[in-house]
């Protein structure tokens, strides 16, 4: 098939008027796998079984199955060591990055002078308004700068628990990895109620701003109480996955 550079064949027009963020965009939906692989790494290294949890972990075909499962793996490592703090901050960091990355991997998109949109057709199906009303949200190269960073910054987490988990199996690799700086969770996208597409009409304007103004407080940062229940739901998580786990082993054993 020839590729054309015809406008008229673009998939995404938005994405060709804003090059810049189009770009980050891209680097932000892949570089998800990379810290995934890292994690997996992780679990490996913590139950001294690479090729086999590596092997486990991608043979599930959700990512959020093999961070929760991975997790699983990893977390007895760091109970009640001076590092379990710092721990949850990696898997609440990997767990927002994956937020990023999905919403940016499944969206569509627009553009207008005031910049570029995007908007989640799925979750916009499942509200009272369904696709008569589109939550369009805006983005720039400031915040995607940021939300590259904090991906960055959660990489470098990884790198640093891979190497401590080194170390705790007795065979530590080097140079090791300081700990970074922990970031503040970057907003998902800005502020719904300043930025509203001009292809909006007078009735769907007031209405995004309604729904923004209702919003507000959740979307795009999380708040600490936020913060503090995804942790718990991720605890929960790990502990089920433990005890399954436990089970199995324990059903292997008998038999």
């Amino acid at each position: 098939m020839k590729v054309t550079s015809d406008p008229m064949y673009r998939i995404n027009p938005a994405l060709h008027r804003y090059k810049r963020e189009a770009q980050i965009i891209g680097r932000l939906v892949v570089a998800f796998g990379e810290l995934e692989y890292l994690l997996a790494v992780c679990a490996g290294r913590a139950v001294k079984e690479r090729a086999r949890v590596l092997k486990a972990l991608y043979s599930l075909r959700a990512t959020s199955s093999r961070i929760d499962s991975a997790d699983a793996l990893i977390r007895p490592s760091f109970d009640g060591h001076l590092l379990s703090s710092d721990y949850e901050t990696m898997m609440i960091a990997i767990r927002y990055c994956l937020r990023i990355r999905n919403q940016f991997a499944h969206c569509n998109w627009g553009d207008d002078p005031t910049g570029l949109y995007f908007v989640d057709l799925e979750a916009a199906s499942r509200t009272s308004f369904g696709l008569d009303f589109l939550p369009w949200r805006h983005i720039d190269t400031k915040l995607l700068r940021d939300q590259e960073a904090f991906f960055v910054n959660t990489q470098s987490y990884l790198f640093f628990f891979e190497h401590q988990l080194s170390v705790i199996e007795g065979q530590p690799i080097y140079p090791a990895h300081p700990k970074p700086s922990e970031l503040v969770l970057p907003p998902l996208h800005n502020p719904p109620e300043k930025h509203l597409p001009t292809w909006l009409t007078a009735d769907q304007k007031n209405l995004h701003l309604k729904q923004a103004q209702a919003a507000k407080g959740g979307d795009p940062t999380p708040t600490p109480a936020q913060v503090a229940l995804e942790k718990a739901r991720a605890e929960k998580k790990a502990k089920k996955q433990a005890q399954r786990d436990a089970n199995a082993k324990s059903r292997s054993t008998d038999n």
